[in-house]
This record gives structure tokens, sequence and C-alpha cells, in this order.
């Protein structure tokens, strides 16, 4: 009977898609929710926010925040994955051939590596989302910070800071009404 389940279990191992090797987190959860309750804070009324999320996912009314959450919770995902295949790639080097004999120099080296760099990737790819948010007032904050001549010359006078605010809120506007 054991001959029998031992190779059915490993053919069934095998038959499992890629996607459910990436199982979101808690935290990639947490990260979605973040993200909608943001995005629900910053439009006018409900009726919007179900517009912006029917255009990403099949929504309505009632499970608009929910399909929010599953979406964003995705997008979460393939990044962290994303990032975890890029830090792996990355510390190859440090990984021992195949086929060495005796203890490594470093045993650690390899397994830290590929957790600081995917922390770091992942870490630059948060921060990049987060420039690409919703709050104008943080987006052109940063851009007075980063060059304050270019900031001034952009946008004269004694209101410069209001004007860059309603320029990108307007673009944001226009970005989330149009169609995709």
């Amino acid at each position: 009977m054991k001959r029998l389940f031992i190779p059915l279990g490993l053919l069934a191992a095998l038959a499992l898609p890629a996607t459910a090797a990436a199982v979101p987190t808690d935290a990639d959860k947490r990260e979605g929710k973040q993200e909608c309750r943001q995005m629900l804070r910053t439009v006018d009324t409900r009726a919007n926010f179900v517009q912006i999320v029917k255009l990403e996912a099949r929504a309505n009314s009632k499970n608009a925040f929910g399909r929010c959450v599953k979406v964003r919770t995705a997008d979460a995902t393939s990044e962290r994955s994303t990032a975890f295949k890029a830090a792996k790639e990355a510390c190859g080097t440090l990984k021992r051939a195949p086929g060495t004999k005796g203890k490594p120099a470093n045993p650690g080296a390899y397994g830290r590596c590929v957790s600081a760099a995917a922390r770091a990737l992942n870490a630059k790819a948060d921060a990049e989302q987060r420039d690409e948010s919703l709050n104008p007032a943080k987006t052109c904050r940063g851009l007075q910070k980063a060059d304050a001549d270019a900031f001034k010359a952009a946008y004269p006078g004694k209101n410069a800071f209001g004007k860059c605010v309603s320029t990108v809120a307007k673009a944001q506007n226009d970005e989330t009404q149009t169609p995709a």
C-alpha cells in the first residue's frame, strides 16, 4: 500500500501549479489593505472608489473593498517573489559548487545575503510605490526638497507649493478618471 501512495504523492506535488508556491503572507495582506484604505480616503465618494476598483477587477458596490485588497495583495506577493528571485541571482556567487566536500568557510553567507538583498529590493519597491502614491502634497514636498531652484522655476510666485499641489492633484485625477 505504501508503494502506491509514495509515487502518487510525488506526482501530486509536481502537479501543483507554480502560483501555489507564492502564497500571500500576512504582510502582503496588510499592505493590500493599507493601499486600499488610502485609496478610499483620497477619492471623493464611495462610487468613485467602486469605479476605480472596477477598472482593476470584477467588482460591484458590495465587494469593491475586498476585490481591491485581493488585487493589491496579489501585487505585493508578486513584488516579494520577484525581489527574492533577483536576490537569489545576485548572491549566486556565495553558493557552494555542487560536489564540494567539507565545511564551507562561511556557512550562512548565502542565506544572509539572499535575505538582506531581498529585504533591500522589497524596501526599494515599496519606496517607489510610496513615491507614486495618491498624496500630491507629499509629492510636491519631495520635489521641493530634491531641487529647490528647479521647483521655484517650475512654480514661480508666493503660492508655489499650492500651485504644485493643484497641478499634481489634477494630473492624478485625470489619470484615475480616464479608463485604461
